[in-house]
């Protein structure tokens, strides 16, 4: 599962709840601050964000493109 991967990639690990939904959100050690973010939906649903600079929010434009997938939900 996605958790494992980040784990063996070393990546820091955030549980988080998005839209009523378990998540992570998952950062690398990336210069530019690559953000990722995964749903424990029914079947998993994942955002990355690899800015190209830094400075810019990119875990909080993952959590929003999530929030914004899973209230497309039914």
């Amino acid at each position: 599962n996605e958790r494992k991967v980040a784990e063996q990639l070393e990546y820091q690990i955030e549980n988080r709840s998005v839209a009523g939904i378990e998540s992570i959100v998952m950062r690398p050690n990336d210069p530019n601050g690559a953000c990722g973010v995964a749903g424990d939906t029914a079947g998993v649903v994942g955002w990355w964000v690899n800015p190209q600079t830094p400075g810019m929010d990119a875990c909080g434009m993952a959590i929003k493109l999530m929030e914004l997938t899973l209230a497309t939900r039914a």
